[in-house]
């Protein structure tokens, strides 16, 4: 749950503690003698990035997005857990004890990498080196791109799309209602990498989402 720096409000700051998946007694040793409406602007964004977790679950639009440039049902989603999959309903998915690195990556195969470094960077070499054995893939991450990994997926990539708003992802505490449309203000603009054989459609269904790019031969 990450927010601006300029707009987190007490609202806001309550709802990314509740979210986090903390227990209630992390919570408790993170906001002790901690007057919420008192803290500054830095300091509610220190709290949250204290807060922060790489269980960040992607909102329906993308997965229906996912769903029609592959015009079949996720195959696979690399990085998941049963939670997530309430929206995904991919055919197969790893969790983290699966360790989704070591395993061999087929079929329509989407990836919600998590975000923490260098977790992220791993996950970008990984689905470079599947690309050549799987069907196609879309890998949904925050937009870093002076990153070298990410710059790895740049290079290598059929298409990119920097969509026009900002996605708020989902997790644990997020009531089913939201998890269509999360509510809050994330803090980072986001970008989609598609490698497949289908880079037509991709974009037929990209248009009015964003801006696409084509890699440079």
């Amino acid at each position: 749950m990450n927010f601006a720096q300029p707009q987190i409000t007490i609202e806001e700051l309550q709802v990314a503690i509740v979210r986090s998946g903390k227990s209630k007694a992390a919570i408790a040793r993170l906001t002790t003698n901690c007057a919420l409406e008192n803290l500054s602007q830095a300091d509610r964004a220190r709290l949250i990035k204290k807060i922060s977790t790489d269980e960040c679950y992607t909102p329906e639009l993308w997965i229906k997005f996912a769903r029609a440039v592959f015009n079949a049902p996720i195959g696979l989603d690399v990085a998941s857990c049963t939670l997530a999959q309430q929206v995904v309903r991919a055919d197969r998915f790893f969790t983290v004890e699966d360790n989704a690195l070591v395993q061999p990556w087929t079929g329509q195969v989407w990836c919600n990498p998590p975000f923490s470094a260098p977790l992220i960077g791993k996950f970008a070499d990984k689905f470079i080196g599947e690309s050549k054995h799987f069907v196609e893939g879309l890998f949904f991450c925050n937009s870093s791109p002076n990153s070298l990994w990410n710059q790895r997926l740049q290079q290598t990539c059929d298409r990119m799309l920097n969509p026009s708003g900002r996605t708020q992802f989902w997790s644990k505490g997020t009531p089913i209602e939201e998890r269509k449309d999360p509510k809050g203000n994330n803090a980072y603009q986001q970008v989609l990498f598609y490698f497949g054989p289908n880079p037509a459609r991709f974009d037929a269904l990209a248009a009015g989402l964003g801006t696409v790019f084509r890699r440079s031969i």
